[in-house]
């Protein structure tokens, strides 16, 4: 049985290829916390959120046009050249009165048609207006724009914050390495200096230490402070 070996690396290779991008996928991202903490605490994208809430509310504003108003409308009166009632029944009244010898029916009625108080409620219900849906279509237009700049300002920020902590990272190892080299030359130093104690060095050797010493030691400083600003940075 013969077997083509080129062809079968060949489709290894290829299929190593297609499994890499859902490998790298299921690797856990080590900045991943730093991200989503930056996210939640940012008040400048908190402020982001604040305006899509706000850009969301103006368009259910804009479609709330659409759904039916109900009003009561209240209004008095002051009528004039209107037939009153009363004028026609107060006098049938006060006969009747004068044949009964009583005081059953009123003589003084004011009655006027129509009355001079009239409320009413009134229901309206949009059917076409091409006003509505245009300020619906510019709500919906600014609501979509701010979601699309939220959704700019926080890939930002997360770029931003994973730049920060890897800059944290690389000035803290920059001092760890300033510091054991501290070590290295203040030993060195002490050594120089037994030599020249013991007339085995001259003290050159010694001076050379010493400057190294202090070199080593200004740069120690210079990365402890790039790392405090750093830090600062990330911490913003």
């Amino acid at each position: 049985m013969l077997v083509n070996h080129g062809r079968t690396s060949r489709l290894a290779l290829v299929a190593l290829a297609a499994l890499a991008p859902r490998l790298a996928a299921q690797r856990p991202d080590p900045l991943a916390h730093v991200v989503a903490e930056a996210i939640s605490r940012n008040l400048g994208l908190e402020g982001e959120r604040l305006a899509v809430r706000r850009a969301g509310a103006e368009v259910r504003e804009a479609r709330g046009a659409y759904l039916p108003s109900l009003n009561l409308e209240s209004r008095y009166s002051q009528l004039g050249s209107v037939t009153n009632l009363g004028d026609l029944i107060n006098p049938a009244y006060a006969v009747l009165n004068q044949l009964t010898g009583t005081n059953l029916f009123p003589t003084n009625l004011d009655i006027t048609l129509p009355y001079r108080h009239e409320s009413r409620l009134r229901l309206v219900q949009p059917i076409v207006n091409e006003q509505v849906r245009a300020g619906i279509a510019v709500a919906r237009a600014r609501y979509d724009g701010q979601q699309l700049q939220l959704a700019a300002a926080a890939r930002q920020l997360a770029a931003d914050a994973q730049v920060a902590y890897l800059q944290v990272a690389s000035a803290r190892r920059v001092e760890q390495i300033y510091d054991g080299t501290l070590s290295v030359v203040r030993e060195n130093e002490r050594v120089a200096e037994r030599l020249v104690n013991a007339g085995r060095a001259t003290p050159e050797a010694l001076f050379r230490a010493r400057a190294e010493a202090a070199d080593v030691e200004q740069q120690l400083a210079e990365a402890r402070g790039q790392r405090l600003a750093a830090e600062r940075a990330f911490n913003r």
